[in-house]
């Protein structure tokens, strides 16, 4: 930068000459005499003389002030540039700092996203299903995933549906399994829950009427090997399969099998009664207490059962002297 020229210092040189032209009129005057000069030219010098020396004095100070003005122009210059500097400086961090947030927003958006897959798998494996779909939702809607979204609302309603059907799977098997077994009071049960549970499936809604042709099917084989077991004299047999028929069996149904039963229960009670007295012919007092015992539980109503009864203390008695005469 070139050197500052105060404007001020031109004046001041023409008051240096005429402050010098005065102090040489003094001189010659001095010189000359003061008697040879007239007081009024004594008093124009003298008068100049002031006049330009406070003319040079005022020229030193206007250009010390112009001086100092101009240093504190150059002065503000300086800071008004540095200022500037400062902004423009200011200005890239900022612009530094807005590109970071954008990178900081950008990274936790990823997260928020990476974390909402994870708790969406979570609510899956939990059968958490409307959880899931809600923050399958969440992803559309904050984050604008609307592709993606819909892929995992479509993984959700799979999952949900496979889940389904291996449950319906697992409950038809275990129903089929108590058709096996002819449990069909915990049958009617279960199926009662899934109706509940699966109203649509046509599946479900079939199984009411596979326990009932399940439940006949069963009822009409017992009948038939109640018969064959009557027509073969299989006595115990027989009535083996009419206790478990009476389950089954209808008033009517009762009313038609009530000859045949009474049959069966007519043989069963004779073949006990010779079998009871076969034994107490060979003194087997134990054998025959076991045989009386199943005779009075199988027949309690029965005339055989009460001549038992009035025997029974006989019988235990012979019985326990037997034991220990065996003993002995």
């Amino acid at each position: 930068m070139a050197d500052f020229q105060p404007r001020m210092v031109g004046y001041r040189a023409l008051a240096g000459v005429a402050l010098a032209v005065s102090v040489v009129a003094v001189m010659v005057f001095v010189f000359v005499g003061a008697g040879g000069v007239n007081l009024i030219w004594w008093g124009v010098v003298l008068g100049v003389l002031g006049v330009a020396l406070g003319l040079y004095g005022l020229m030193g100070l206007l250009i010390a002030l112009e001086d100092n003005t101009h240093r504190s122009v150059e002065v503000m210059n300086r800071v008004s540039r540095h200022l500037d500097d400062m902004a423009d400086e200011l200005e890239k961090i900022r612009d530094n700092i807005l590109l970071s947030d954008a990178a900081k927003s950008i990274a936790f958006r990823d997260n928020d996203r990476d974390a909402l897959f994870q708790a969406i798998e979570e609510e899956m494996n939990q059968g958490d299903w409307e959880g899931a779909l809600s923050l399958a939702d969440q992803m559309s809607e904050r984050f604008g995933y609307h592709e993606q979204a819909e892929q995992l609302r479509q993984r959700v309603r799979d999952s949900r549906e496979r889940e389904r059907q291996q449950s319906l799977s697992v409950a038809v098997a275990r129903i089929n399994d108590l058709f096996v077994a002819h449990d069909w009071d915990a049958a009617s049960r279960e199926i009662d829950a899934l109706v509940a549970r699966y109203p649509d499936e046509v599946e479900v809604s079939s199984l009411p009427e596979r326990l009932e042709r399940a439940r006949n099917e069963h009822k009409k084989w017992l009948l038939q090997q109640c018969d064959e077991a009557v027509q073969r004299s299989e006595v115990d047999r027989a009535i083996e399969i009419l206790k478990e028929l009476d389950k089954y069996l209808t008033p009517n149904e009762v009313a038609a099998l009530e000859e045949s039963a009474r049959g069966v229960f007519r043989d069963k009670l004779h073949n006990l009664g010779t079998q009871f007295s076969m034994l107490v012919t060979e003194k087997l007092w134990d054998q025959a207490l076991e045989v009386a015992r199943e005779i009075i539980k199988e027949f309690p109503n029965s005339r055989m059962a009460q001549e038992i009864r009035d025997r029974m203390d006989a019988l235990q008695a012979k019985a326990a002297a037997r034991r220990e005469g065996a003993a002995e």
